[in-house]
């Protein structure tokens, strides 16, 4: 399973299509897709997760309000909680 999304990105005056895939890993091996969020107005982060199989079966994720701070902050600590869900799923 790929799933694939056409995002437009609106650079000015011109708009660009991109192409944009999930490809799988490894039979017996999970991915980890992390992302994080500031809004620039408030402060405000967050960030997300899903852990997924070779098949694209969700196997774990979360959502999580971090307060506030810098968007790097909110991509780290999505990459430790996301890394910690990994570890923790293994040790079942």
């Amino acid at each position: 399973m790929v799933a694939q999304a056409i995002v437009g990105i609106n650079s000015g005056t011109n708009k660009v299509q991109v192409l944009l895939a999930w490809v799988p890993p490894e039979i017996g091996v999970v991915k980890l897709n992390v992302d994080g969020s500031r809004k620039g107005s408030t402060g405000a982060i967050g960030a997300g997760e899903v852990l997924r199989d070779h098949l694209g079966q969700w196997v774990g994720g979360f959502a999580v309000n971090l307060g506030q701070g810098e968007v790097l902050e909110a991509e780290l600590w999505g990459l430790f909680f996301g890394l910690n869900l990994d570890v923790e799923k293994k040790s079942r």
